[in-house]
């Protein structure tokens, strides 16, 4: 098991200073959702917002592109 806090702000500080943009920053239920992983009983207990689809986040980054 491993448990770690993550300072996300100054995750999307040092992409954006190494050329990325934040995409998402939202909770695990909401990003398993977003992207229709929930197939089974675990991925439903991974998507709870009473569990831990509520307590973890997922960042999502990307290069930014010239127009931005």
């Amino acid at each position: 098991d491993l448990t770690a806090d993550v300072n996300f702000t100054d995750l999307q500080e040092w992409g954006a200073a190494d050329g990325l943009r934040t995409v998402s920053l939202e909770s695990q239920s909401r990003f398993l959702t977003r992207h229709a992983v929930a197939r089974g009983s675990a991925d439903a207990w991974l998507s709870d917002e009473a569990g831990p689809g509520g307590a973890f986040l997922c960042l999502q980054q990307k290069p930014a592109t010239a127009a931005e």
